[in-house]
């Protein structure tokens, strides 16, 4: 968050029913409605817009006489952690209301089971998304980082391959939050994300709440290791990912 004034009216609002503590550095500790340990603290990030490199379309040759830019950067520079996804057992509504009345959070999207929350100081999607599931398991699902470029997405890629790492699903573009993404199975549990190019929720942003489309819409979150091999995007929704989660010696 930018300012003291805010942090301090969030330690006061949780203070009212749980356990703050204050660190050396004046960041607050806590934990959420779902047990998971949360913190607040001022931001010491310099926001530096990117300049990003002329494509070339059908039609607009905007690079002449030269190759793409991405054979020539020195490393690929992760942009920042964008988001986290939370497995939450039964009422997720119930979940959500802890981040959208007490931590001021907003909704930008929702279908049955599944709720999409973005920071409501920046107004960019810095994503909390719960995803239901029947068993009474906390579980973490899926960590985020974000990426200048599709070209750096499959740098990223190639890297992790090279490495040893397992590919979970990818490439793909989410219908809720519009981001490409790749995924690898953490070792850690849940998976590893990589992607680029998500919404952007300005303060004009009407919630959407999809009543007609049903639950499994959200499978290429919700894969776990136990269902490698079945179809993640099967349905009449919008989704540009097909296929199937890799087994795990793919």
């Amino acid at each position: 968050m930018q300012d003291r004034d805010t942090l301090e009216l969030i330690g006061t609002e949780l203070s009212k029913d749980r356990e703050v503590t204050v660190d050396v550095e004046g960041g607050l500790h806590s934990f959420d409605d779902l047990g998971y340990r949360i913190g607040f603290g001022i931001t010491s990030r310099e926001i530096k817009p990117l300049v990003f490199p002329n494509s070339n379309t059908v039609g607009n040759g905007s690079r002449v006489n030269k190759r793409a830019d991405v054979f020539a950067r020195k490393k690929v520079i992760q942009q920042r952690m964008f988001h986290v996804v939370y497995w939450a057992p039964g009422n997720t509504q119930k979940y959500a209301n802890f981040d959208l009345e007490r931590r001021g959070f907003r909704l930008t999207e929702s279908i049955k089971g599944s709720k999409f929350l973005c920071g409501a100081e920046h107004l960019m999607t810095i994503t909390i998304y719960f995803s239901k599931t029947e068993t009474t398991i906390l579980v973490f699902n899926t960590w985020y980082i974000e990426v200048q470029d599709f070209d750096e997405v499959l740098r990223c890629v190639t890297n992790m391959k090279k490495k040893g790492w397992k590919s979970q699903l990818g490439p793909g573009r989410h219908y809720f939050g519009s981001g490409w993404f790749w995924y690898f199975w953490d070792p850690a549990g849940g998976l590893a994300e990589t992607g680029v190019e998500p919404d952007f929720i300005s303060s004009n942003w009407k919630t959407l709440n999809h009543n007609t489309i049903p639950e499994n819409a959200s499978r290429p979150w919700m894969v776990r290791r136990d269902e490698t091999g079945i179809p993640v995007a099967e349905g009449d929704w919008p989704q540009l990912v097909g296929g199937t989660a890799d087994p795990l010696d793919g």
